[in-house]
């Protein structure tokens, strides 16, 4: 399972993290009391307890943040099927007929229009999206016959699956109003 992998390196990561910080409070915690005999013991003893509150606040708040983190992911993913479906609803040919990440590429042939135009149309729109090259692609590297469309911005803005059908018929209608506007039929 993909997810029970990513969860399981970070994890990982996150124990390497937490004991390189046990050792720095530890090289942390001998410095002070060499320290203490010098400035006196109370003093070592509060920067130590102050240090090391910081340092389990900044634990806590790493794995809380991989915490939403993973969440926000499994949302992205299921906003990226989402769109994808909502795409193909509308005969809007995906390149591999789905997806499993957070992307996914828009084939314009049938629609005779160039990756590059509907890039700078979707901007006009505030839809942020990338010409991209597609499989055999007709047209040169640099004006494209595909759009790369992706999720990650939109969910960490709230929107859910279901808000995706909207961003769809937004898609489309700028679509529609690209053939509108250059002709194309």
């Amino acid at each position: 399972n993909l997810d029970k992998s990513v969860y399981q390196t970070r994890r990982a990561e996150l124990n390497r993290t937490a004991m390189k910080l046990e050792e720095e409070i530890s090289e942390t915690e001998r410095r002070l009391k060499s320290l203490s005999s010098k400035t006196g013991k109370y003093t070592s003893r509060l920067a130590f307890n102050i240090f090391k509150a910081f340092f389990i606040l900044f634990l806590f708040l790493a794995v809380a943040g991989a915490a939403v983190g993973f969440g926000m992911i499994k949302g992205i993913i299921d906003n990226a099927q989402a769109l994808c479906k909502g795409l193909q609803k509308r005969d809007i040919k995906i390149v591999s007929d789905g997806t499993d990440n957070h992307l996914m590429l828009v084939d314009l042939t049938p629609y005779n229009i160039t990756g590059k135009v509907v890039e700078k149309l979707l901007d006009s729109a505030h839809i942020t999206a990338n010409k991209n090259t597609i499989p055999n692609d007709p047209q040169k590297p640099f004006v494209t016959s595909g759009i790369r469309l992706g999720t990650p911005a939109a969910t960490s803005r709230g929107l859910k699956e279901d808000d995706f059908d909207q961003v769809a018929d937004c898609l489309l209608y700028t679509s529609d109003a690209a053939d509108d506007l250059i002709g194309v039929d």
